[in-house]
């Protein structure tokens, strides 16, 4: 089951709501807070802050969500056996907090268990100058197994028949109003190794 306690509070009839949350649990599905979308379209707003292994030129050109960055001070702490972002995509251990002071968010990903590995650090984003900052570290994390589409051998786009064990470190700055500023004003450095692997992508093995 899923338990969630905390409060809502506000001081003045000027101040912004306050949130506080637990979430803790065995699983928390996402795909359950979507509409009744076809699988192809479905996208929830969490999701939209959980970076996916899509090439960036398959990203459309998305105005970031600014607004909901201010209507609300927040400290949402989760603690959760497991995250199911979609039918191929499942986390485990997700020891995370998420807080939200005067339209400046911070993520402080403490553990999340990704494909037989590890991913920690911090994300930020701050909606009053419109930067954001990632510093984030993967530590043997099995891209098949973060995405089982990849395991698939009947995915002609990228099919990994052995490897895929992959290390990263990246630390990079952004800003602008939408996905394409945020790729054109990207800073800082993103380091993958990946071992020895076989790859098939569409034709070519």
């Amino acid at each position: 089951g899923l338990n969630i306690n905390g409060s809502v509070s506000i001081d003045s009839p000027k101040s912004l709501p306050y949130l506080k949350l637990n979430i803790k649990g065995n699983t928390l599905d996402l795909q359950k807070f979507t509409s009744s979308q076809p699988a192809s379209q479905k996208q929830s707003y969490i999701e939209w802050l959980i970076p996916s292994a899509e090439a960036s030129t398959l990203m459309k050109n998305t105005p970031i969500p600014y607004q909901y960055f201010k209507m609300v001070n927040a400290d949402v702490n989760f603690n959760l056996q497991k995250l199911v972002i979609n039918p191929d995509i499942n986390l485990t251990d997700i020891q995370t907090n998420f807080a939200l002071k005067n339209s400046v968010f911070k993520a402080n990903i403490k553990n999340i268990g990704a494909g037989g590995g590890k991913i920690s650090g911090t994300v930020g984003i701050n909606a009053k100058t419109q930067n954001a900052d990632a510093n984030l570290k993967a530590d043997n994390v099995v891209l098949q197994n973060l995405d089982t589409a990849f395991a698939g051998p009947q995915n002609s786009e990228l099919y990994i028949k052995e490897g895929g064990k992959t290390t990263a470190l990246i630390n990079v700055s952004t800003g602008g109003q939408n996905t394409d500023q945020y790729l054109a004003n990207m800073n800082g450095q993103i380091i993958v190794f990946t071992d020895r692997s076989i790859v098939k992508i569409k034709s070519l093995e």
